[in-house]
């Protein structure tokens, strides 16, 4: 039972902050565009669940279904809010 309630916890782990763990200012992701918001893009941060927002003026062309590698700038895990950057 002792490693199965290990193994639990690691199933419900936040992954906001997994992600905000494994992924400082600065890291390099990619992601896939699944909605645009007037002046923001949002992108899903594979493999994850998580979604971050781009500056869609940093786009060129922006599609939804499009790849696109970004960087990290800021992770709320708390709000849940990623900021990203193109590159």
């Amino acid at each position: 039972w002792f490693w199965n309630f290990f193994s639990m916890l690691d199933r419900n782990e936040n992954p906001w902050v997994r992600f905000a763990t494994a992924h400082p200012k600065g890291a390099k992701v990619s992601g896939v565009i699944t909605q645009m918001m007037g002046e923001h893009v949002t992108v899903r941060l594979e493999p994850t669940p998580v979604t971050g927002f781009v500056a869609a003026g940093e786009l060129t062309a922006p599609q939804i279904g499009q790849k696109i590698q970004v960087s990290v700038e800021h992770v709320d895990p708390t709000n849940r809010r990623v900021s990203l950057r193109r590159g």
